[in-house]
């Protein structure tokens, strides 16, 4: 379109005008209100000072983009390719654009907000803003998620076990949770609220620590009882009732090998003895791991009566004889010595791989004729 022309400024990179080439050219009122209001925004694009501001080489490349998306406009509004009313429209959409990207940048990278149930704080729901994160933020937040993963975790126990004071624990823990966060993501205080944070971590493990392990070494006495009961009563079935009556080659084999159950109910209960005699140290983040150290611990209990049912066969075949004063491994036959050997495996159950993986050595090493 003849008769307006575009001339670059200094205010800021970008930065232009668009007026009337020709003095003899009268605009019309759509093309007055375009140069009106292009000329208004880049006078207020103009008085910004981003540099000074937070992210402020951010906020200046997004004025600068705007300003070139104007001048492109001008440019086909100049050519003919654009009408002024669009032209009108597209400046007030830049600076709804500009106002939008210039907000997101002073927005908070955090904003912490409580998700209630019932009137109580339950969880706490962190979202996270466009922006780099500063490395002190990012180990608070770190922090801060894996600390509301184990009060969690401790509620779901503690409710399952329809414990009365679990909602309200929870609202306590979960609410000065929430300050923290507060404090350190939505805040600059990120190293005051980590010592916040390791502070309501130890008070919680000192409320719920003793709970806890009061829990864990009762459900690991039951687990190792549970497995002594079941060996002892298969043990007492076998020399009780003639199997052999009926099944005849059954029956012997039962007879003959009964006091591998009296070996693997004393490396049970071996076993627990060496897990009470032991300090269970328990940490902040193992209060919401105990159903998974008690599945360890089962499959602990099974490991030791497996390998000392190995041990015994040793002894039985010959393989290796042991004697602790008038106790020789040879006489396994005997209950009660069955039943001390079995518990003295369960009380050494850390050492049984090791002593039976080397016996199991040699002789493989004596097939290969190398010893």
């Amino acid at each position: 379109m003849s008769g307006f022309a575009d001339t670059d400024g200094n205010r800021f990179p970008g930065d232009f005008t668009l007026a009337a080439s020709d003095p003899a050219v009268q605009p019309t009122p759509a093309q007055q209100a375009y140069l009106g209001m292009l000329a208004s925004l880049l006078d207020w694009l103009a008085l910004l000072n981003p540099a000074q501001a937070r992210f402020g080489v951010e906020k200046g490349t997004l004025r600068t983009r705007v300003a070139q998306d104007l001048r492109t406009d001008a440019q086909n509004f100049i050519a003919g390719r654009l009408d002024a009313e669009t032209a009108f429209q597209n400046v007030l959409i830049s600076k709804g654009r500009y106002l939008e990207g210039h907000d997101a940048f002073d927005r908070p990278l955090f904003e912490v907000k409580l998700d209630p149930e019932t009137g109580l704080a339950n969880d706490l729901r962190i979202e996270v803003a466009a922006g780099e994160i500063e490395p002190g933020k990012a180990q608070l937040l770190s922090a801060v998620t894996a600390t509301l993963t184990v009060l969690r975790s401790v509620h779901d126990q503690q409710k399952r076990r329809k414990s009365g004071i679990a909602e309200e624990i929870l609202n306590r823990y979960v609410t000065k949770l929430r300050g923290v966060s507060r404090v350190g993501l939505q805040g600059n205080q990120a190293a005051l609220a980590m010592d916040e944070l390791l502070a309501l971590q130890r008070d919680y493990f000192a409320l719920q620590a003793p709970r806890v392990k009061t829990r864990y070494v009762t459900m690991l006495f039951l687990l190792a009882a549970s497995f002594a009961a079941i060996l002892l009563s298969a043990y007492f079935y076998v020399a009780w009732h003639d199997i052999g009556a009926t099944h005849p080659v059954l029956g012997r084999f039962l007879m003959d090998h009964k006091q591998f159950l009296l070996l693997a109910a004393g490396a049970a209960i071996g076993t627990w003895l060496s897990f009470s005699s032991r300090s269970v140290t328990l940490t902040f983040n193992d209060l919401g791991a105990l159903e998974g150290r008690l599945r360890g611990a089962f499959f602990l209990i099974l490991f030791a009566t497996g390998f000392t049912v190995v041990i015994g066969l040793l002894f039985t075949t010959g393989a290796i004889s042991v004697g602790l004063g008038n106790l020789e491994s040879a006489r396994l036959g005997h209950g009660s010595i069955s039943l001390l050997i079995g518990i003295f495996c369960g009380l050494s159950e850390r050492g049984l791989a090791t002593a039976v993986s080397g016996r199991a050595a040699t002789f493989v090493q004596g097939v290969g004729g190398t010893v």
